[in-house]
């Protein structure tokens, strides 16, 4: 019915054109031809007319070039039919008159975003470039930095690479630490939550369980990890437990570092889908290159400065969109829809009563789940002294709250927009399933065009596995799955061990070996949606919503605090049973009977291992 209007359209304007300039009205066959080439415009089979007419391939996401080439058959197809009925070339106006009438045919309405949008933005294309580039210089100069640093350190190489030589300065530290959680994960997944009907901001826990991560990190693991002058924070887990506890310990820090960095990159990955329309994987893939070349080239300095790096890009450009966001004539008035519905729930969200305990279990395992990992302290080893590292956890837990307000506005913008009003049209973005990059379809259909030049995109700290995170982020249909997954097994496992290690000082081998086994087994019975693992153990107030069980008890943190429990007593349990000589000391396996804490020296004995910057290292006296 479309294309019969459209046809008549063209067919009439082309006669009268004709017509007006002396020229024979345009005979039937033409009408009909002018039509046919038209309707390939509007009709569902626009690429296979396009494809007959002109013999060019056209691809189901090839709008534009669909919307080209059919206006070319158009145009072409009502010249030749004019000239052939009078002998005689249609005039510029006649052609400007069918150009105008054969574009009139054809709305946005009609028309698919995709197809529209296919051709590859160019000036978005060359920002991404200058972007990458200047990442890499930065990493770069930053690993020239780190030779430096090398020959005037005494130290070994390996710790100047690991932790900078203890020789990073405070704004510095702080832009790294934020770093550490403020990536592509946390700015695209809080967006996401916050946009997700029954979700809202009520569930996005991230800003207030990092910052609180950040500031319990600081306030009572930092001292002890800094003081104690480790590399690594395997480090007294193998001093107190051995290498191979130490070794099945490092299975879920590892995990942990994989999945969170698969998050990364498939939010860069989708972010880069939508802004500059190219493959997901070529984005994913390029940046994965881009981070691990830099991290090989100049260790924890490359990875701090282009920290700082990212952070100037998140802190401008994310701010600088904002505004732009919310005065969009799309987008109603966000403190209306934060409570009432008008084109989906309201974004403030709501937490029912048999939700609570699944809330808090959420909290709790993202607060204290996020705090034994390397990345974060590899900075806190990397500060001048112990004070230094607890200002600066303090500082970047403060910046982590601060910095998610705009996702959560953009998030919140995304709820109270009127979709048909923009490029993007309908199905909504959640009805498309594309909820997952909300973020960057905002700020891609709701900013000024001058404002998409404007790149945000983030570069990942430590890729210590980026062939295995390319290849999950390849496979994910959901970034806040992964990021939530990036912790759980952190929580469950890790999290207690830790506390172990810092604070019982009597727990061993086969505690942590027994808290292992206990935190592993009980998370995996307990079922993953976002794996398909069904759950064995059903704990109570289970419920089975589309196909998918979900556990409302928190779960979590029962088995953390299970695994907790299972190290302090399995440890104690080996200790009597080998001290009071229960079991012959043959079958202490791992040696805890001739055992005593053997804990590095103090910084005082310690103090002239590392003559750094051609000065002595004065005695932490946060320690003494």
């Amino acid at each position: 019915m479309i294309h019969k209007a459209a046809g008549a359209v063209v067919r009439n304007v082309a006669r009268t054109t004709a017509r007006n300039t002396g020229r024979a009205v345009v005979p039937k066959a033409a009408g009909a031809l002018v039509r046919k080439a038209t309707g390939a415009v509007v009709c569902q089979a626009a690429g296979a007319l396009v494809r007959k007419a002109t013999g060019v391939t056209v691809h189901n996401p090839a709008r534009a070039k669909v919307q080209k080439a059919a206006e070319a058959v158009v145009h072409k197809a009502a010249r030749a039919m004019v000239c052939k009925a009078d002998g005689a070339v249609v005039g510029k106006a006649a052609r400007a008159a069918v150009r105008q009438a054969t574009r009139a045919v054809v709305p946005k309405a009609v028309v698919p975003r995709l197809l529209r949008d296919m051709a590859v933005n160019i000036p978005g294309l060359v920002a991404v470039i200058v972007f990458y580039v200047l990442i890499l210089a930065t990493g770069i100069w930053a690993a020239r930095k780190s030779k430096q640093e090398e020959k005037k350190c005494s130290g070994d190489r390996s710790e100047v690479a690991m932790i900078g030589g203890r020789n990073i300065g405070i704004l510095v530290g702080i832009l790294t630490t934020t770093a550490t959680w403020v990536g592509g994960g946390f700015i695209n997944g809080i967006a996401e939550i916050v946009y997700l009907p029954n979700h809202g901001v009520g569930w996005a826990q991230a800003p207030i369980s990092y910052c609180l991560n950040l500031i319990f990190g600081g306030l009572f693991f930092a001292k002890p990890m800094r003081s104690n002058r480790y590399v690594t924070m395997m480090d007294p887990f193998q001093i107190k437990f051995g290498n191979l506890m130490t070794s099945l310990l490092m299975i879920p820090a590892v995990l942990g570092d994989i999945f969170w960095s698969a998050a990364i990159l498939a939010a860069l990955g989708a972010t880069m889908a939508v802004i500059l329309d190219i493959e997901t994987y070529l984005s994913i893939i390029l940046s994965s290159c881009v981070v691990i070349v830099y991290t090989l080239l100049g260790g924890l300095y490359s990875v701090a400065y282009t920290d700082v790096m990212q952070m100037i890009f998140i802190i401008i450009s994310l701010w600088l969109c904002v505004p732009f966001t919310i005065i969009n004539p799309a987008v109603a008035d966000i403190k209306y829809t934060m409570v009432n519905y008008l084109y989906q729930s309201p974004w403030i969200g709501k937490i029912e009563v048999n939700q609570i305990c699944r809330w808090i279990d959420d909290l709790l395992y993202m607060t204290l789940g996020g705090i034994p990992w390397q990345v974060y302290f590899q900075r806190v080893l990397a500060a001048s002294s112990v004070s230094q590292a607890q200002k600066t956890s303090y500082i970047a837990g403060v910046l982590c709250f601060t910095l998610s307000f705009p996702s959560i506005i953009i998030g919140a913008v995304a709820v109270s927009t009127d979709w048909n009003q923009t490029d993007y049209g309908l199905p909504t973005p959640n009805e498309r399933q594309e909820s997952s990059m909300i973020l960057p379809i905002v700020l891609q259909y709701l900013c000024p065009a001058a404002e998409k030049e404007v790149i945000w995109v983030m570069r990942t700290t430590v890729i210590l596995c980026g062939a295995a995170a390319t290849t999950l982020a390849l496979l994910t249909n959901s970034i806040y799955g992964l990021w939530f997954l990036s912790a759980e097994l952190v929580y469950a496992i890790l999290f207690p061990q830790f506390v172990c290690v810092l604070f019982i000082p009597n727990t061993n081998t086969y505690g942590s070996a027994a808290g292992y086994l206990v935190g592993l087994t009980l998370r995996l019975l307990a079922g993953e949606p976002f794996l398909r693992i069904p759950p064995l153990i059903q704990y109570p107030g289970i419920s089975f919503e589309n196909g998918t069980y979900r556990q409302l008890f928190p779960f979590k943190t029962f088995t953390m605090v299970l695994s907790l429990l299972s190290i302090v007593m399995f440890s104690y349990l080996a200790s009597f049973v080998f001290s009071r000589k229960l079991l012959p000391v043959r079958f202490d396996v791992f040696k805890i009977t001739d055992k005593t804490e053997d804990f590095p020296a103090t910084p005082e004995e310690q103090i002239t291992l590392n003559d750094c910057n051609n000065h002595k290292l004065e005695p932490d006296k946060n320690h003494m």
